[in-house]
């Protein structure tokens, strides 16, 4: 591992570890801070450049120079000290990377360098293995609550006895991915699979290993293929995939090669030789408006099994909404940047339902869902009906949470097949399902229950630990941003306070004019972020100076549609927050109060309508109640 200091560049030497700077200095790991000053001083003589007259000598001065100076950075500071003790070099990258841990105590530092260095280490190996996997164990509990006339005169201990016999035993199937480039359009993906469950009374257990080709001709033309590894007489999956903006067409066919269908012949005992049906499924989808995302999909298959064609017909759509202020802002194409995450969570998200028709050979059915799904928590809530004939009416409600590679869902459903829960677990590519069988009948008690135990979870969840993790990444944004302000930003508020400076003298003549007359005099004014809290505290900006300098007549217009942040004598204190200016001023010897969102425009006094000047039709002055104190914000 290499370091940088003063511009040269040199490597920890052969002791790439945990002691190889105490090495250098010839110090224990328990040296005091004086014996490191002391070490470093007589070495820092020894070694240094300038001390040398032989040039060979010198570049050998050089790089222990350096060794020491590395060796003294880290070892005089006690937070970069600490996260080598723990983890090597790799501990001063950890310190690096995160910031502001100067202000945690010593057990915390150890608590927070040891959760970066965790995931950093997951991060590394999911980069490495680039796998992924999934397992399935169904579970059927229905023996403990479907109805048993029975065991009705038995005891609760002997009932639950005779009702575990007839739990079945678990079916689970079990698939490794592993994926690799082999060209830069060239991807090769080996899956192996398990499965192991009870035929008749027998338990079995297979398996097998599947390999696909993908080769992406162009951003929008890909073309996969699927073969059994271990089974060659298995027909080749192709699956034909062109995308664009507004279109997607997916073609999965499935060819037979006649070699294989003659081993195929050769080893079947029960099919007849000749020409079979293969599989063939269709997928078309388009945006039906050019101005919206909704989505219309038609799909159809063949599979071998029926003599029927399946057929789906379906529309989606989904609609994002934004309770912040920053929904006022208008839309850019060059991208905005970072926005601070809501108090609550549950401010940013999108709505979607998906409804359709499907036709399961001459059997037709309906289904449509709606969702709702909160983009800063991660956490997406839906609701769907299934309705088929001969099947009756399903309903499913489901919940799920995901963060980067890790997640969690639960999906109930009941209906008159019965009551089935399903659990998902995700972490790092790898995904574990456990679908439930509750009851076979249509049970509404047992469906209310099974649906209030994942409920009550997620609403625990969201309270003790999604909404608290929200917090905490909000206060990380501020942190930040203060860091960043203070490292960044110092020209900027030179000039700002250069440019008010220039705006004093015609701002005072302005008040004075203002005041002769009994006109609009601006007393304070601020400019910063739309929620006033314990995060947002200090991160905003004086801005009376050029208030006033910009009222004229009695009047203060400030177009909309655009930020303030580019007026004379203003600067963004919190980029990527919703801004709120806030005015305390004088009318007419009343004063007042005003709070106008950063994009909307701004007109002072308020106009009020039932208050007007003598001699005069033109409203002026403020709402009755728009008095000290008294927070009003403007609309379009």
């Amino acid at each position: 591992m290499s370091s940088t200091s003063n511009g040269h560049e040199h490597n920890f030497g052969p002791l790439n570890d945990k002691d190889f700077l105490y090495a250098v200095l010839n110090l224990p790991k328990t040296a005091s801070e004086h014996e490191v000053r002391d070490r470093y001083k007589q070495l820092s003589i020894v070694f240094h450049p300038d001390k040398q007259h032989d040039e060979q000598r010198r570049a050998t001065a050089v790089q222990r120079f350096l060794e020491v100076q590395k060796a003294y950075e880290v070892l005089s500071d006690p937070v970069r000290r600490q996260a080598y003790d723990l983890y090597g070099p790799d501990g001063l990258t950890l310190v690096k990377e995160t910031s502001d841990l100067d202000l945690l105590s010593m057990k915390e530092l150890e608590q927070t360098l040891e959760h970066n260095q965790a995931e950093a280490t997951r991060v590394r190996l999911s980069q490495l293995l680039r796998s992924g996997g999934t397992g399935s164990f169904g579970i059927d509990l229905s023996a403990f609550t479907d109805y048993r006339p029975d065991l009705a005169g038995l005891s609760w201990r002997r009932r639950t006895l005779e009702r575990w016999q007839e739990v079945p035993s678990v079916k689970g199937i079990v698939q490794q991915t592993i994926q690799t480039d082999l060209t830069p359009a060239t991807t090769l993906k080996l899956s192996t699979r398990g499965y192991t469950g009870r035929l008749t009374d027998r338990t079995t257990v297979g398996g097998g290993l599947v390999g696909t080709v993908r080769h992406q001709f162009s951003p929008r033309l890909a073309v996969e293929a699927e073969a059994s590894l271990l089974t060659l007489i298995r027909p080749l999956k192709l699956k034909l995939v062109h995308d664009d903006d507004d279109n997607t067409l997916v073609i999965q066919p499935t060819v037979s090669l006649p070699f294989l269908n003659h081993l195929y012949d050769t080893h079947s005992q029960t099919r007849p030789r000749g020409f079979s049906l293969l599989p063939l499924s269709i997928t078309y989808s388009r945006r039906l408006f050019p101005s919206s995302n909704t989505r219309g999909t038609f799909a159809v298959s063949t599979p071998s099994s029926t003599s029927f064609p399946a057929l789906s017909l379906s529309i989606s759509s989904a609609h994002p909404f934004d309770f912040t202020q920053e929904a006022d802002r208008p839309s850019s194409a060059s991208g905005e940047p970072s926005r601070a995450p809501s108090r609550s969570g549950l401010s940013r998200g999108a709505y979607f339902y998906n409804c359709g028709l499907s036709f399961n050979g001459p059997i037709p059915g309906c289904n449509a869902e709606y969702g709702i799904a909160f983009a800063e928590l991660g956490v997406q809530l839906k609701t769907a009906l299934q309705l088929a004939i001969g099947a009756g009416l399903t309903v499913v409600l489901g919940a799920a949470w995901s963060r980067e590679d890790r997640g969690a869902d639960a999906e109930v459903s009941f209906g008159s097949m019965g009551v089935q829960l399903k659990l998902g677990f995700d972490y790092i590519g790898h995904r574990l399902e456990l679908p439930v069988v509750i009851s076979h009948e249509d049970d509404v008690e047992v469906a209310f229950w099974t649906t209030l135990v994942p409920t009550t979870v997620f609403t625990l969840a969201y309270h003790f630990i999604l909404r608290p993790l929200e917090r905490k990444r909000r206060i990380e944004f501020f942190r930040e941003l203060r860091r960043e302000l203070r490292d960044t930003q110092s020209e900027l508020s030179r000039q700002t306070e250069e440019t008010i400076y220039l705006l004093k003298d015609l701002a005072k003549r302005h008040m004075q004019t203002e005041a002769a007359v009994d006109g609009l005099v601006i007393l304070e004014a601020s400019y910063g972020a739309a929620v006033r809290d314990s995060d947002t505290e200090g991160l905003e900006i004086d801005v009376t100076i050029p208030l006033q300098a910009l009222v004229s007549k009695s009047q203060l217009y400030i177009p909309g549609r655009r930020s303030k942040v580019g007026l004379q004598g203003f600067r963004d204190p919190v980029p990527g927050v919703a801004k709120t200016l806030r005015v305390r001023y004088t009318f007419r010897g009343r004063e007042h109060y005003a709070e106008i969102p950063d994009f909307k425009p701004t007109v002072l006094p308020l106009e009020a309508p039932f208050k007007r000047q003598a001699g005069s039709t033109k409203p002026y002055g403020v709402p009755n109640k728009c008095q000290n104190s008294i927070a009003v914000k403007m609309s379009n």
